[in-house]
């Protein structure tokens, strides 16, 4: 990788850096290539010369945050949204008039107030999960980390938001299929220039389970069009009307439900199958953890007042979540001239923010390679509010990121309180670069009762 030279835009010099001869390499391994850059170039904007594209790479903060705050004019746009369109269409993962419809309707349902009520089903839920997972445990046996964790977060959506309106065996397929096809999507995510009429690996899986998607879920959407009205999320697209007073198409109340079993299934069970390697890797932030469940929830059920209490476990996900957001490439074309730390941006340039690179920053996160729950104890230093953004930002910040931290937090307290675990951990740990970051091949995890 060689840096093509160094231009003048605006007041301020820009390194362009040629990766287009390297583009297999970025296929592969994207983080390394754009890892490297970063390493070189610190927190300094620099264009990535792709040939066929030429964005900016963007991971100081307050250049992040110039961008998430201006979203009216930094927009989801350009060929990897256009894949990505694909699968979850226009709706609250999309831009425009219908991302508009979609959060008026659904941001209600995650205000702090809202969430508040679903706190005691989500508990009972989770736990109610972990014990059919015990039973079948019985007195040891191995699962597949990621799947327990999806059936489990599956479940909780289920409960917490679609009132068991899908049965759990159709949600089940739903959130696999999801899963897989997010998955299968990556390598078009990650070359984004290659036409749709040349085959790619995987496109023939995507197609597959993007049927899987719709032949389950299609049925409810219409059953729910014929059923009165309830407070399910469901119900609540079905029924709402745009402001011509037109009921929401089919494509966009699927494409919303399918947004809803993205983030609040798969992107949370990825996060919590990184804990269970990091806790194996780590076994001093294991062993605090757990003396922390210990404490506070014992040998019951956990319960929505042990949420606040478990400040250890907080910490311990908040770590997880520097290191491996899932969001971790996130592109925006701008549509309007713009100024960035003094560099001249014309319209439709696109800008790349990368939560994962601004958060292994050296000059933000001392020893940024290291897993350290202790940073974010309550008397760590100020932090610019960019220096760390899991959920995005701005108006595109994620609806669910606080149902997120109570699910998360409760599914730890009670694996913790009835397993021991053993992770395989794979060396050196090598995530998956698809549509969100997870763990590459499958994490063996050995269940014993605590």
């Amino acid at each position: 990788m060689t840096a093509a030279g160094v231009a003048s835009e605006g007041t301020v010099d820009v390194p362009r850096i040629r990766i287009y001869h390297r583009l297999p390499s970025l296929a592969r391994n994207p983080l390394a290539v754009l890892e490297d850059i970063a390493h070189r170039h610190g927190d300094r904007l620099v264009r990535l010369d792709l040939g066929f594209s030429k964005p900016y790479l963007v991971t100081r903060p307050d250049h992040v945050q110039r961008v998430w705050q201006r979203a009216d004019i930094y927009v989801r746009g350009g060929g990897m949204w256009d894949t990505a369109r694909s699968f979850h269409g226009n709706g609250i993962l999309g831009e425009g008039e219908q991302w508009q419809v979609s959060r008026k309707l659904l941001q209600p349902l995650f205000t702090g107030k809202s969430i508040s009520k679903l706190m005691d089903a989500t508990a009972g839920t989770v736990d109610q999960a972990v014990e059919d997972l015990a039973g079948r445990v019985g007195a040891g046996a191995e699962v597949n980390a990621h799947q327990e964790m999806l059936q489990i977060t599956q479940r909780v959506l289920g409960r917490a938001f679609l009132g068991d309106r899908i049965p759990n065996q159709d949600a089940a397929t739903i959130s696999r299929a999801v899963f897989t096809a997010y998955g299968a999507l990556g390598v078009r995510l990650l070359l984004p220039f290659v036409s749709r009429r040349v085959p790619l690996p995987r496109d023939r899986a995507y197609r597959r389970d993007v049927h899987t998607i719709d032949s389950t879920l299609l049925p409810y959407i219409a059953q729910a069009r014929a059923e009165e009205p309830t407070s399910d999320i469901l119900s609540v697209l079905v029924h709402a009307r745009d402001e011509h007073g037109d009921r929401l198409a089919d494509r966009l109340v699927r494409d919303d439900m399918v947004a809803m079993f993205l983030a609040g299934t798969e992107t949370t069970a990825s996060t919590l199958t990184w804990l269970w390697t990091l806790r194996e890797l780590h076994p001093e932030v294991a062993a605090r953890q757990d003396e922390e469940i210990r404490t506070v929830v014992g040998d019951g059920p956990v319960t929505a007042e042990h949420v606040g209490k478990l400040t250890y476990t907080r910490a311990v996900l908040d770590e997880v979540l520097r290191l491996y957001p899932a969001g971790w490439f996130l592109p925006r074309v701008l549509t309007e001239p713009d100024e960035l730390g003094g560099v001249a941006l014309a319209p439709g340039s696109t800008v790349i923010t990368s939560p994962y690179l601004t958060h292994r920053n050296p000059r933000l996160w001392p020893e940024p390679e290291r897993f350290d729950p202790d940073r974010f104890a309550g008397d760590q230093p100020r932090r610019h509010p960019y220096a760390y953004y899991p959920f995005a930002g701005g108006v595109h910040r994620c609806l669910g990121s606080h149902f997120f931290v109570i699910e998360a937090v409760l599914v730890c307290a009670a694996m913790l309180s009835r397993f021991r675990h053993r992770v395989r951990v794979a060396h050196p740990l090598v995530p998956d670069v698809a549509g969100s970051l997870r763990p590459r091949g499958t994490t063996v995890m050995e269940l014993r009762p605590a």
